[in-house]
């Protein structure tokens, strides 16, 4: 059996959780559009991280909450951020959620003359979101 690929059991329970989180996962995306359109960057991270745990347990698993919310990404709101932020500031919701102490960063890199940005997040104790952050100078974190 090779290590790498997950089991029928594996994809069956990812794919029953990612059921199971839809409405919550929606829900972060829906309430980071609102506070988007109020908030700037630093109040819109402390009013995102500012939420209450998770009521049923089971959704309390922040690599498939994270797994989810990158999965549905295309189709979640706001239209106006890449991936990488909207993904990050997704999981400063749903992992605070989770009983943890996201910080979102954000930095840049210069890639044939060109400024590059990328946004991850980071949880005391834990590596970052993506091997990659660490080309990144980073300019922001909250």
């Amino acid at each position: 059996m090779n290590p790498s690929r997950p089991t029928l059991g594996e994809l069956a329970t990812k794919a029953v959780f990612l059921v199971a989180a839809l409405p919550v996962v929606l829900w972060a995306a829906i309430r980071l559009s609102w506070l988007n359109r109020r908030y700037d960057l630093e109040q819109l991270a402390d009013r995102l991280r500012a939420v209450s745990p998770w009521k049923p347990s089971y959704l309390t698993n922040p690599r498939y909450l994270g797994g989810s919310a990158w999965r549905l990404l295309r189709w979640l709101p706001p239209r106006n951020f890449g991936p990488c932020l909207k993904h990050s500031f997704l999981l400063l919701d749903l992992w605070s959620r989770c009983g943890l102490e996201p910080r979102i960063h954000i930095g840049t890199m210069r890639v044939d003359g060109e400024m590059k940005f990328h946004a991850w997040v980071t949880v005391l104790g834990s590596d970052p979101q993506q091997s990659n952050t660490s080309e990144y100078a980073e300019v922001w974190s909250h």
